[in-house]
C-alpha cells in the first residue's frame, strides 16, 4: 500500500539532506525559493505536501536533480511497514499490543497447506 503521507515524510528528510549538502540554512533557502522559513520546516518534516514548482527550485538552488528528491516505490512500500509506523507511538506497551496484533493477522493470511 502506497501511503502519500509517507511519501511526503520521504521527500522532506531528502530536501533536508539536499539543504544540508549545499550549506544552506532553512532561511536562506526559503528566501531563495520565496516560502516562510516555516513552510521550508514542514516540507522538511513531511507535515506539509510540497508543491512541485517548489521542489523544481528547491533542486535548482541546492544543485541536484529533482528525481534527487523523489523515493522510489519500493522506498515508500518499505517505509509503510508496520514496524515505522509504530515508531510514531510513544508507548511500549502500545507498540507490543499492535505488533501482537499485526502477527495475528498475518497468521490468519498464511496459505493453510491441503
Amino acid at each position: 500500500m502506497i501511503d502519500a503521507d509517507r511519501i511526503y515524510v520521504l521527500i522532506g528528510k531528502r530536501i533536508k539532506d539536499g539543504r544540508e549538502a549545499a550549506g544552506l540554512s532553512q532561511a536562506k533557502l526559503a528566501d531563495a525559493i520565496k516560502v516562510s522559513r516555516a513552510s521550508l520546516a514542514n516540507y522538511e518534516s513531511g507535515n506539509t505536501a510540497i508543491y512541485i514548482s517548489d521542489l523544481y527550485l528547491i533542486a535548482e538552488h541546492t544543485g541536484k536533480d529533482i528525481t534527487d528528491f523523489l523515493p522510489s516505490i519500493d522506498e515508500i512500500k518499505a517505509a509503510a511497514l508496520p514496524e515505522r509506523l509504530l515508531e510514531k507511538l510513544e508507548s511500549n506497551e502500545q507498540k507490543e499490543e499492535i505488533m501482537g496484533f499485526i502477527k495475528n493477522v498475518e497468521k490468519k493470511e498464511e496459505p493453510k497447506d491441503e
